[in-house]
């Protein structure tokens, strides 16, 4: 069996989790199994499941327990678990790519770096870390990975070097639209007849949900029946509740906790509104495609290649909340499931775990 080390921050429910969980689940854990190297101490959302299948969690302080600390912690980590031969780093920027170089000095073989994300934030320190890691990691890695063209360019510039392109795969038949879960949800949580507008996500800068509680107090002076579904946690929700309070608009929205049957939520929406700040691919609006939602995304922000269906209508930040909401109540279509053609366009989870499992497979033998 060939164990591969996945590093990452945490292993709550994101769209970089997410993604790795969709592969974990598919791919032959009879010839791959996955194990984690994660930067907290908290027992996170996915720790559970991944146990259960099978998996290991390794835990080392992040970088803001001390840089020496970290970096003593990944020493020791790879001093006594010489059995990786395969380290893959999920990364938002190249800020912070220590493992990898731990990695290297302990001798592991195959180094990946796996970029997620289309731009950079934190202050002018990390933004120059980035830039200068851009050139240095080409001595570090063997291998670059990108969820998108957008984040492929963002993330390692203008290079010479491969750089492969890893979709965000999703199990497809697991969103597609199916007319009784629809009515059971809408009818559980008080929707009938309501104008449902939905988003999944952390509560953190990057996902504008400040933005969306303008759009949907817009949408709601002309059609006061409509209502707001958030789903997700996040050191920002509270001050997403008060904003919400102070426009008026707090019983219209329902704010719940991430779940492990999102997917029926999907049904329940008519709408599905993404407006983030930046994404390297937005995985929660191909979900929202294979269910049949028309979508509305960040125009320049939200990479157009997630547009698979032709069912995500992109709109510049700039226009302002007045200008998405009119779009929004205006967006009615007969509601069809799409997932052949999620499936064709290379997104479907089965496709995206065997190249995975290929690639593994042939870079541990040599």
């Amino acid at each position: 069996m060939i164990r591969i080390l996945h590093v990452v921050s945490s292993m709550d429910r994101g769209g970089i989790e997410t993604f790795i969980m969709n592969v974990y689940r598919n791919i032959d854990r009879n010839a791959i199994q996955f194990d984690f190297l994660v930067h907290t101490e908290r027992e996170c959302a996915y720790d559970k499941e991944i146990t259960e299948l099978g998996g290991k969690i390794y835990r080392v302080p992040p970088r803001n327990k001390g840089i020496f600390t970290n970096y003593q912690a990944l020493k020791k980590f790879f001093h006594e678990h010489k059995e990786y031969l395969i380290v893959h780093q999920h990364v938002s920027s190249l800020t912070y790519i220590t493992p990898l170089i731990v990695s290297k000095r302990f001798g592991v073989p195959v180094r990946i770096v796996h970029g997620h994300s289309t731009t950079q934030g934190g202050n002018k320190l990390n933004k120059y870390l980035h830039k200068l890691n851009r050139k240095y990691i080409k001595r570090v890695v063997t291998n670059r990975f990108a969820c998108s063209k957008l984040s492929a360019k963002w993330t390692f510039g203008e290079v010479e070097e491969q750089i492969d392109i890893i979709k965000n795969g999703i199990d497809t038949a697991a969103f597609a639209y199916d007319k009784k879960v629809r009515e059971y949800v809408r009818r559980k949580f008080g929707l009938n007849g309501k104008f449902v507008i939905g988003h999944i996500g952390r509560f953190n800068k990057v996902k504008n949900h400040s933005f969306l509680i303008k759009i949907f107090s817009e949408i709601t002076k002309q059609k006061p029946s409509s209502v707001l579904i958030l789903i997700g946690e996040g050191k920002e929700k509270k001050e997403i509740q008060k904003e919400a309070a102070e426009l008026n608009i707090e019983d219209k929205v329902l704010f719940l906790s991430p779940t492990n049957n999102v997917k029926d939520f999907y049904q329940a929406m008519d709408v599905f509104v993404f407006p983030s700040l930046n994404e390297g691919l937005g995985i929660v609006l191909l979900e929202a495609q294979a269910s049949g939602l028309v979508s509305y995304a960040s125009k320049h922000r939200v990479p157009e290649e997630v547009n698979v269906t032709k069912n995500v209508n992109f709109i510049e930040l700039e226009k302002g909340p007045y200008i998405w909401a009119k779009e929004i109540i205006n967006s009615h279509k007969n509601r069809q499931s799409f997932i052949k053609q999620i499936d064709q366009k290379g997104y479907g989870i089965k496709e995206v775990s065997n190249y995975l499992q290929e690639f593994y497979s042939g870079r541990y033998r040599r």
